[in-house]
């Protein structure tokens, strides 16, 4: 028998919009709370706001921001790193270079921003008393 871990849909948001993944890094869905790094924009993350979470454009679940910290690439903590992506901080470092390669974006001025979002449709299967 295979146990959700997501509560079907059955609240209304409003979605300030998507935050997008390729992978779930780390396995973030499978917790009750997830971070994800990103190119700071200050007019897209807002804490307290809604947003629909998707892996690979498929919507996956609903997501509220708690806390925002900003901070370089050469300043990301190795702990962040390390529960973000799963890497180093010299992989993740080299991970976000690679991934916006394409954009011509100075290191050493580009902002990042640490999300925090509380994942709001998730179920903790693994706590659930006998």
């Amino acid at each position: 028998m295979t146990q959700t871990l997501f509560a079907p849909e059955t609240k209304q948001y409003d979605y300030k919009g998507d935050i997008a993944f390729s992978q779930n890094w780390n396995g973030k869905f499978f917790c009750k709370y997830l971070t994800t790094i990103r190119l700071c924009n200050y007019s897209k993350s807002h804490v307290d706001a809604f947003y629909r979470l998707t892996l690979e454009g498929e919507f996956l679940t609903t997501g509220k921001i708690v806390d925002l910290r900003y901070c370089k690439l050469n300043e990301l903590p190795e702990w962040t790193c390390y529960l973000d992506t799963g890497y180093t901080k010299a992989e993740t470092v080299q991970l976000f270079k690679t991934m916006h390669s394409s954009k011509n974006i100075d290191w050493d001025k580009q902002l990042l921003v640490l999300i925090l979002i509380e994942n709001l449709d998730f179920i903790n299967t693994s706590l659930k008393r006998k």
